[in-house]
């Protein structure tokens, strides 16, 4: 039978966001050099979509799920600190959600996680009432799902090997429909101090506006400087300071990204932004960009749809 299947490496935001069949990427921040780096698969069945992702981490962004459907992720592989949404992802986590609203996506490092995504009637077809699993998770505990997307996906690797699309699609529901009647629904368990993060998280990547520094966040939530240092390693696997200067600088290229030469300096918008110190500014930078912030600057201006309107408001510099 003859199959849909796409596999494709990527390693730039663009490339990435191309390879996502029916999946929406905005707001994309490089965290680490290496963020756009990795492969995705889709594989089209006869009413779902089954889709891996692998990345090599360091990346944050707004992900939108294929519309008019639900999807069921099961965390493959996470080997550094990573979170969907709110929640702290570890592997065998199931994650169930729609495409209603996006997700914060964010991993330090490597991870893996395959997806089905099926029209709602299908599901309620078969009796799986995954809305009710909103917000919650539950685990593969013997790792069966996991077995089943890559059994699927090697055998789709195997030009050679002959698929029959509607009988993984009836196995995918079995052991889906199996899994949610046996499995223990789990709640979302974070600390004070990483819930706060969160909140801290989701102020600073949709409002950029004002002068933030770690210290006033402390004040303003009432907790320790301490407390919010190892909430933001558990959760993002950097220090406040150093998460938030990742999404300074970034905000700093897509500005270098849309400006001229002629009608700005590296200087002005590094200012804007809150560096003050233009050796070590340019030192991060180019550290994470892999280019100097005036060789951004004098680009022809092909800007990424990484930071678009959807993305945050900024107005003015954060420090």
């Amino acid at each position: 039978m003859k199959h849909v299947f796409s596999s494709k490496n990527f390693n730039n935001h663009h490339e990435m966001s191309n390879s996502a069949t029916n999946w929406e990427h905005h707001c994309s921040y490089k965290l680490l050099p290496h963020a756009y780096e990795g492969e995705h698969h889709v594989i089209a069945l006869p009413h779902s979509q089954l889709s891996y992702s692998h990345r090599r981490g360091g990346f944050m962004h707004d992900a939108f799920s294929p519309p008019n459907a639900i999807s069921i992720a099961v965390i493959q592989e996470c080997h550094e600190a990573a979170c969907f949404d709110m929640f702290k992802l570890h592997p065998g986590m199931v994650l169930f959600f729609d495409n209603r609203q996006a997700f914060n996506f964010m991993s330090k490092g490597e991870i893996k996680v395959a997806i089905i995504s099926m029209p709602p009637d299908l599901c309620h077809a078969f009796g799986l009432n995954i809305e009710t699993y909103f917000g919650h998770y539950v685990e593969d505990t013997d790792g069966a799902v996991s077995s089943l997307f890559n059994t699927v996906l090697k055998s789709h690797l195997d030009p050679e090997h002959s698929i029959n699309e509607q009988k993984i699609e009836d196995t995918f529901i079995s052991l889906l429909s199996s899994l949610i009647q046996n499995a223990q629904i789990k709640d979302v368990k974070l600390t004070k101090g990483e819930f706060i993060a969160l909140k801290i998280r989701d102020q600073v990547y949709h409002h950029m506006d004002g002068k933030v520094n770690i210290n006033a966040f402390a004040k303003e939530y009432k907790v320790s400087d301490q407390t919010l240092q190892i909430a933001f390693q558990s959760l993002f696997g950097f220090t406040p300071k150093q998460f938030l200067m990742r999404l300074k600088l970034n905000l700093v290229h897509h500005d270098l990204q849309k400006y001229y030469p002629k009608t700005i300096t590296v200087q002005a918008i590094a200012s804007k932004w809150g560096f003050v110190h233009m050796g070590r500014f340019a030192k991060a930078y180019t550290e994470l960009f892999s280019e100097k912030p005036s060789e951004t600057l004098i680009k022809e201006k092909l800007l990424e749809e990484n930071m678009t309107t959807e993305c945050v408001s900024r107005k003015d510099e954060i420090t």
